[in-house]
């Protein structure tokens, strides 16, 4: 069976049929409630693009297969044949038992935009009982450093800053290692910590500095205010009037990360920084969300007595937790983790600034 390299086996919005791009923007665009309502109306942003793009990778399957005939009809394309093709396709690459679930989900959801009138139910469940029922579901192992290996890893990323060839390279470090050790402390959705604006989200008090999420920000629709140890206040200080008004350039924005031609980070750009930065330091990409793994599960060893403790620092419910991030079961509980993270950021900071002076570590930077 023909295959391509997983990062590429994806077609992009603007490279499908026409027929199919005409009927997708079509019914992407919001109609009228009551005189043209468009069969998908409820669906949030991030679910189009997911949706989008699970199609994008079904057609180009069928290409790697010379099975895409642009002028067909979406729905003829799509046989149990096929689809069990397809199923077999996504094993062979490697991918896990609920990203092939989701695939075949996204195809199924595809089809109620491309084809409204037509019953797709059946894709869901090609071989008789559901795509849900005959995969295990079985995870990968996932490798999560404690929230005290992420927080040393960014003063890391801090305290080599400084030693870096040129003026460029020594902002960009500083920049990526207090992004990392934000991260690391609060671990807030790539979203929100893209979006973070000074004065806004990022705001001083009297004892340091605190996130003040909107509701917009926030999958959960809610205020999350979180306020920020004083360990990080003289680093935010020294980036707020330091690096990021050279990294500014002159330029006015008033967005937290600026990137090195002087305009905001997009998430796009923050993801691939914690994808090769971690790759760099831990020898395994990862991204963002990892750190949300990360504080889930060294939650019940730094305060075993509190077991919800990731879930009120991620500002999820215990349910959730529970659900999608609580690994901590798998591994033998370490009452003594919080004494160890101390340490570890006592350690951190000496290497940072190791006569103790304010500011000794970032003269250079």
């Amino acid at each position: 069976m023909a295959t391509s390299d997983n990062a590429a086996f994806c077609l992009k919005l603007e490279a499908w049929p026409a027929p199919d791009q005409i009927i997708w923007m079509d019914n992407s665009r919001a109609g009228d409630p009551f005189d043209d309502p468009r069969p998908c109306d409820d669906w949030r942003p991030a679910t189009w693009s997911k949706v989008t793009k699970g199609y994008g990778r079904w057609l180009a399957f069928l290409a790697s297969q010379a099975w895409l005939d642009p002028a067909a009809d979406p729905s003829s394309r799509i046989t149990a044949a096929r689809l069990h093709a397809y199923v077999r396709d996504m094993r062979e690459r490697g991918n896990a038992d609920a990203t092939i679930i989701g695939r075949v989900g996204e195809l199924a959801m595809a089809m109620t935009v491309l084809a409204p009138n037509v019953d797709h139910g059946w894709i869901r469940k090609p071989f008789g009982p559901t795509m849900y029922s005959l995969l295990p579901r079985r995870r990968r192992p996932l490798f999560v450093p404690s929230a005290g290996e992420m927080f040393a890893w960014g003063y890391t990323i801090l305290e080599g800053a400084a030693t870096k060839t040129t003026e460029r390279e020594r902002l960009v470090a500083f920049r990526d290692g207090l992004l990392v050790s934000l991260l690391a402390i609060c671990a807030r959705r790539l979203r929100a910590i893209a979006g973070l604006r000074v004065g806004h989200e990022l705001v001083q008090t009297e004892k340091g500095y605190r996130l003040e999420l909107p509701p917009e920000l926030i999958k959960t629709k809610k205020y999350d205010l979180f306020d920020l140890p004083v360990q990080l206040t003289p680093h935010i200080d020294h980036y707020l009037h330091a690096v990021r008004p050279r990294l500014l350039q002159g330029a006015k924005d008033d967005a937290v990360w600026i990137n090195e031609r002087g305009k905001q980070c997009s998430p796009k750009l923050i993801q691939s920084r914690v994808f090769e930065l971690s790759d760099h330091q831990f020898g395994v990409r990862f991204g963002p969300h990892r750190f949300r793994y990360s504080i889930a599960t060294s939650g019940p060893h730094i305060d075993p007595e509190n077991p919800a403790i990731g879930a009120e620092v991620l500002g999820i419910s215990k349910e959730v937790l529970q659900q999608h991030y609580n690994r901590g079961n798998q591994a033998k509980a370490v009452r003594t983790f919080n004494a160890c993270l101390e340490k570890r950021i006592a350690e951190a900071e000496k290497l940072l600034n190791p006569s103790g002076l304010p500011g000794k570590g970032h003269k250079q930077v």
